[in-house]
C-alpha cells in the first residue's frame, strides 16, 4: 500500500512537472512568438519610415535635376542663338566689306554704287555691334575675346570714320581703299584671320555644351 502510494505520488509529481514545463515552454515560445511580431511590426514600420523619406528625398533630388536641367537648356538655347545672330551680323558685314572695296576700286565708273555700298556698310557695321551688345552677356569668355577683337579692328574704326564723312575728299578716299585693302587683300589680311578665329571659337564652345 505505502508502495502504492509512492508510486500514485511519483507519478502525480512527474505529471505536475511534464505539465509546468509545458506551460512554461508554451508561455515562453509564446512570448517570443509575440516578441517576433513586435519586433517584425518596428521593423516594417521603420522600413516604411526609410521608403517614405527615401521618396521624398527622390523627389526633391527628381525636382533639383529638372529645374537645373531646365536652366541649362535655357541656358544652352540663349547661348547658342547668341553665337547664331552674331555669326550671322559677322557675314553680312564681310559680305558688305566686300561689296564696298569692289565700289570704291570702281567709283570713278559708278559712284553711285560706292555711296549705296558705303551705307550698306555703315548699317551692316551697325547691326553687328547692335548684336554684340544684345548678346555680350551670354558669349563665353573664349568667344567674347575673339569677337572684341574684330570689333575693335582698327581699319573698321577708320573706316567708320571715314565712311560718314558726307563727301570724302580724294585724299580721304584714298584711305578708304587702303583700309579695305588692308582688310581683304593686304598682307595681314585681318578680316579673314579675325572671322576664322571667330568660328572655331563658336565651334569649340558649342561641342563643349
Amino acid at each position: 500500500m505505502q508502495w502504492t502510494t509512492y508510486l500514485s505520488i511519483g507519478l502525480f509529481q512527474a505529471v505536475i512537472t511534464a505539465i509546468t514545463w509545458f506551460c512554461a515552454s508554451y508561455l515562453k515560445e509564446k512570448g517570443k512568438n509575440f516578441a517576433t511580431r513586435e519586433d517584425i511590426k518596428e521593423i516594417t514600420d521603420k522600413i516604411e519610415s526609410v521608403k517614405t523619406e527615401y521618396a521624398k528625398e527622390l523627389e526633391g533630388l527628381k525636382s533639383q535635376l529638372n529645374a537645373k536641367f531646365h536652366a541649362q537648356t535655357v541656358r544652352f538655347e540663349k547661348e547658342f542663338n547668341s553665337y547664331k545672330e552674331i555669326w550671322d551680323s559677322i557675314v553680312e558685314l564681310m559680305e558688305h566689306i566686300f561689296e564696298f572695296h569692289i565700289a570704291v576700286s570702281t567709283s570713278d565708273r559708278k559712284p553711285e554704287l560706292n555711296e549705296a555700298s558705303k551705307k550698306r556698310f555703315l548699317q551692316a557695321i551697325q547691326d553687328f555691334y547692335f548684336a554684340f551688345e544684345k548678346s555680350r552677356p551670354f558669349f563665353s569668355p573664349e568667344v567674347y575675346e575673339v569677337i572684341v577683337g574684330l570689333r575693335h579692328l582698327e581699319a573698321i574704326e577708320e573706316l567708320i570714320k571715314y565712311s560718314y564723312l558726307p563727301a570724302p575728299s580724294p585724299e580721304q578716299s584714298g584711305n578708304i581703299k587702303r583700309l579695305l585693302d588692308e582688310l581683304l587683300i593686304g598682307p595681314a589680311d585681318e578680316l579673314m584671320k579675325k572671322t576664322d578665329a571667330i568660328e572655331e571659337a563658336i565651334r569649340s564652345r558649342v561641342k563643349s555644351f
